[in-house]
């Protein structure tokens, strides 16, 4: 089985430039992305770190993850 690599966007699958990355907060409880300090201590799973033209659609998408490219293949998506 494939993975991704440690510094590669959840989304797409590129590697991830750290300096132009953006990091998201996920909600457990609605499985929404959303801007890091806008979820509820109880109900935070933690940031995620993605290239910043993607976190700019998961936001643009209600916080709703799409993966995308590379990702999407490795986990059997659309």
């Amino acid at each position: 089985m494939s993975f991704l690599e440690d510094d590669a966007c959840i989304r797409c699958g590129k590697k991830l430039d750290h300096d132009k990355s953006n990091w998201l907060e996920l909600n457990h409880a609605t499985s929404l992305y959303c801007e890091p300090g806008k979820v509820p201590a109880e109900e935070s799973q933690g940031g995620f770190e993605f290239g910043a033209a993607c976190a700019k659609a998961i936001l643009k998408n209600g916080g709703k993850l799409v993966r995308t490219g590379r990702a999407a293949r490795l986990w059997g998506e659309p």
